[in-house]
């Protein structure tokens, strides 16, 4: 499949993404460009102090080619050192404060970063080798020079994706790339007086939609503070709060958004969804509501094609067993389902996907091999020196032309968006004391999926709570497993490899302890956390009790029983959330379920949590809450 445009989107001028920006400065300097929690910047201020800021990387020694890892959770501070890294001739690196120090170092050093931009709650352990910058460093008050301009086909952005090795690989993205994905698409349908919400983690590829996509098209981009720990209704709070007009959430995310008690669009109009296989219900249930009078827009693309593709705009409720589709190629984009040699199949022959167009990445950084088995010459290419890239994705062309998605061809897994190689999470759980081998898999699927790790311990089971502990300083927290389990053996096939299809089988003997309660941040006074496995000891306990069971299906479940490990996932925690503001009238952020996931432990985040009208973010006023577009 071919976009109907790409030749025209072939024939634009070359620029920079820096340059664009500027671009539209100079025709709107006074409107907002950033609105963020405390603090907003229009697009002349924006430009101004990613001027300032470029000339101090510069006379630190950043030169185009260089690398710069850029760790700043304001979204003001993250606009303007990304910009400032652009117009300094290099390209950037985001990283969470989040990120355990020991990934986030390799990742420094995968992608070769000999400088790290850095801002509050900086892990010192991250600089080390490195120069580091900070936003408020002077530049002595010296007129900052012009920034450099950029080629087309320079590094622009370095973003990580588990790798099947068990490495995360960098991504490069280019100029061109994020040019031709966001700058002038009507399927973004963005417009100068919309404002767009950042939810995404800085470190996935959703960044640059929110963040260029947005600046590209002259609207503003409007930070919503632990927009990830919210409930779908504290969300939708937030975003009609902010005056959001355009989302995009996981597909999973989008499930429970819709899903959420009360619904309505809360002044959306166009609301994005993608990472996974969306549930065709989620769809019908936002179409049968009519307080939701948003367009729904079905994203799909690998970060290795800077974030999108294809897109489906919906424009029906799928029916019964019908499958939502992936949509058509994007302006410029090529779209092809080859076979085991590289041959086109007819619609309706599933195969691989391989992608082209000026969205694909330059390759994996100091990767040449791996750049070489996944990123190929064109055989179709117009222009001599274009590159497919082979997404591992299987699927097929419909007879109505769409993309229909089939799941992978490798190992690879999608729980909740995010892309997981078992491999590496396989690695991070081998290196943990206790542990001798393992293997993790997925069961359910869409919203429902959830990553589980089996293993064999050394002697006796290990703590789930300390498992997941332990990784969660190595790994991000989507690649942590939703669930641990004890094996005495790991079952093989025939031919000597691990047998997954036994490992689901629910009926397989483990050895798994009892799960035990967290401990909690602070017992309140009086409260016996973690001393018994029947009722609720309060009324707060007896109705996380209930809602527990509710939620999980499962009448036996006490009060120091795990979330998580009796089936819990993300999606069904969100639920939570939102079921506990409704019935105690308290707003407890989702990461209270993973930090406490027992009744017991969870009644202590609850008992001192905020009513829904006290949580509003640090610093708001009513006059930032009424800037104008």
């Amino acid at each position: 499949m071919t976009s109907p445009d790409s030749a025209a989107v072939r024939r634009s001028p070359p620029t920079s993404l820096h340059t664009a920006v500027d671009a539209v400065a100079e025709r709107a300097p006074h409107r907002w460009a950033v609105l963020g929690e405390s603090e907003s910047l229009t697009y002349s201020a924006l430009v101004e102090s990613s001027d300032a800021l470029a000339g101090v990387l510069r006379r630190a020694g950043a030169v185009p080619g260089t690398v710069v890892g850029v760790q700043h959770e304001a979204l003001t501070d993250l606009a303007v050192g990304l910009l400032a890294v652009l117009k300094a001739g290099a390209a950037y690196l985001p990283l969470s404060a989040r990120t355990p120090p020991t990934r986030a170092e390799a990742m420094l050093d995968e992608a070769g970063a000999a400088f790290v931009l850095a801002g509050p709650g900086f892990d010192e352990t991250w600089g080390a080798g490195r120069t580091v910058v900070r936003l408020g460093d002077s530049d002595g008050g010296r007129t900052p020079p012009p920034p450099l301009p950029a080629h087309p086909e320079q590094l622009c952005s370095v973003l990580f994706t588990s790798g099947t090795t068990g490495t995360p690989r960098a991504v490069g993205l280019t100029h061109r790339g994020l040019l031709a994905r966001f700058s002038h698409q009507a399927y973004l349908d963005l417009r100068p007086g919309d404002r767009v919400a950042r939810v995404g983690d800085v470190m996935f590829d959703i960044l640059a939609f929110e963040l260029w996509g947005t600046l590209l098209a002259g609207a503003t981009v409007v930070d919503l503070p632990g927009a990830r720990d919210l409930s779908p209704v504290a969300l939708a709070t937030a975003v009609q709060e902010r005056g959001v007009t355009v989302l995009h959430l996981t597909s999973a995310w989008f499930a429970a958004f819709v899903r959420r008690p009360g619904g309505g669009g809360s002044g959306l109009r166009h609301l994005l969804f993608g990472g996974e296989a969306p549930e065709a219900d989620a769809v019908r249930t936002a179409y049968a509501d009519p307080a939701l009078d948003a367009r729904l827009t079905h994203m799909y693309g690998p970060t290795e094609t800077t974030s999108f593709a294809t897109a489906h705009a919906v424009e029906r409720p799928p029916a019964p067993e019908e499958r939502l589709t992936a949509g058509r190629p994007l302006p410029g984009t090529d779209v092809f389902v080859l076979d085991g040699y590289g041959g086109l199949l007819p619609p309706g022959i599933p195969g691989e996907v391989w992608i082209g167009g000026p969205g694909v990445a330059r390759g994996y950084l100091n990767r040449p091999g791996r750049t070489a088995e996944h990123f190929l010459p064109h055989p179709f290419a117009r222009t001599p020196g274009e590159r497919l890239y082979r997404t591992g994705d299987r699927a097929r062309i419909r007879a109505d032309g769409r993309l229909e998605l089939l799941g992978r061809l490798d190992g690879q897994l999608k729980v909740r968006g995010h892309r997981v190689e078992p491999e590496e999470v396989e690695r991070a759980l081998r290196t943990l004391a206790g542990v001798r081998s393992c293997v993790v898999t997925v069961q359910g699927e869409g919203g429902s999926a959830r990553l589980v790790a089996y293993y064999t311990p050394t002697a006796s089971p290990v703590d789930e709570t300390a498992l997941r502990a332990a990784l969660l300083t190595r790994l991000p927290r989507p690649l942590v497993p939703d669930r641990f389990v004890a094996v005495r053996a790991l079952p093989l096939t025939e031919r000597g490899k691990v047998d997954r299809a036994a490992l689901r089988d629910s009926a397989m003997s483990t050895v798994s302890p009892p799960p035990q309660a967290p401990p909690a941040r602070a017992a309140a006074p009086g409260t016996d956390v973690g001393s018994g496995r029947g009722a609720g000891t309060t009324d707060t306990e007896q109705t996380l009790l209930a809602l527990f069971r509710e939620l999980l299906a499962r009448t036996e479940i006490g009060r120091d029983d795990d979330f998580l490990a009796c089936g819990g996932t993300s999606i069904l925690a969100m639920s939570l959330v939102s079921r506990i503001e409704e019935e105690l009238d308290v707003r407890v952020p989702l990461t209270d379920v993973f930090d406490h996931p027992t009744p017991a432990g969870l009644a202590w985040a609850v008992n001192t949590a905020e009513p829904p009208d006290c949580t509003r973010g640090r610093g708001e006023t009513d006059e930032h809450q009424a800037l104008g577009g």
